[in-house]
């Protein structure tokens, strides 16, 4: 989920809206996106794990820009996303190395000011489910 789940694709909120509903929570096993907000979208040129064009990772330049204007990384953006949902139970997140466990932690508790979550919350969004086009492979 995280911004990308957020500013690009809110397709799950009336998922979420009927799991608050029933009592049930939500595990975020997702925060970066797949990675491309934890490395970046110059390295990592996938989104929920699907290798995408540089149309669908528009979005996620759009956030990494307004996250250098204020001096935010994506990663500490997209992770406290997820820790500030009350619909959000839990997040998981996996790290690639262990230097990325004290990366994660510290990204918990930087700093993002209200107005980076007002700007964040005013841009453009997709409401188009992005497992729609999951291509999976067996094995």
């Amino acid at each position: 989920m995280g911004p990308a789940g957020h500013a690009v694709s809110r397709s799950a909120q009336s998922i979420f809206a009927s799991a608050r509903q029933k009592g049930n929570t939500i595990f975020n096993a997702a925060p970066y996106a797949g990675g491309v907000f934890a490395k970046g979208s110059d390295k990592v040129k996938r989104i929920t794990y699907q290798v995408v064009d540089d149309a669908a990772l528009a979005p996620v330049k759009r956030i990494e820009a307004v996250c250098a204007e204020n001096n935010v990384a994506p990663g500490a953006l997209a992770l406290q996303f997820s820790l500030r949902q009350a619909f959000v139970g839990s997040t998981i997140v996996g790290v690639s190395k262990p230097e990325r466990v004290r990366q994660t932690l510290g990204w918990s508790y930087d700093a993002v000011s209200s107005d980076l979550w007002r700007t964040l919350e005013d841009l453009p969004f997709d409401t188009v489910d992005p497992e729609a086009e999951r291509v999976y492979v067996p094995g």
